[in-house]
């Protein structure tokens, strides 16, 4: 792939942000069918952007204090959002993605889908912490590999129904 590095890791970013927003606005709001978001879920997920360092690609992300003055906005649903996204992440079996699939419903299997398929295309993989007031939440550590099985597992676990039905009609 002749994609820079940069661009498929920043490309990576954005797809993990739509996964904590399609599932914040699952579990919150019940936005469960496609992996889209709404206005008001977008303004109470996003990222702002704190800092860059050097090594791999490190970038630390914050949640914007403009949140707080959101009605109805509360990081603990954001937390859960990004502890759930985590889990997803680990998921190994048809049955995890398909007890997600159930509880969530398939828009936020689908962002899973998108990032783990980007991310290991690209040859990446993602160490994210999730912090509150410095100190570690929760942690998420896949690489290229687990992220190739995910997909792998997800393909598998997808269910197609086709419907056929007739119609009468004049034309």
């Amino acid at each position: 792939d002749n994609k820079p590095k940069v661009a498929a890791s920043f490309e990576s970013i954005a797809l993990f942000q739509k996964l904590v927003s399609v599932v914040y606005g699952a579990q919150k709001y019940k936005e469960k069918a496609r992996a889209t978001i709404s206005d008001h879920v977008e303004r109470e997920t996003a990222f702002g952007f704190g800092y860059a360092f050097t090594g791999s690609i490190g970038v630390v992300l914050t949640s914007r204090p403009e949140q707080m003055r959101i009605d109805g906005f509360n990081e603990d649903d954001l937390s859960k959002a990004v502890d759930t996204a985590f889990s997803m992440a680990k998921a190994q079996s048809a049955s995890e993605i398909k007890s997600y699939a159930k509880k969530l419903g398939p828009g936020p299997v689908h962002a899973l889908y998108t990032w783990a398929n980007h991310t290991a295309e690209n040859g990446l993989g993602a160490d994210i912490e999730w912090k509150g007031n410095d100190a570690a939440k929760s942690k998420l550590f896949v690489q290229r590999k687990q992220l190739s099985a995910l997909r792998k597992t997800i393909e598998r676990t997808s269910s197609e129904e086709i419907t056929e039905r007739q119609f009468d009609a004049m034309l």
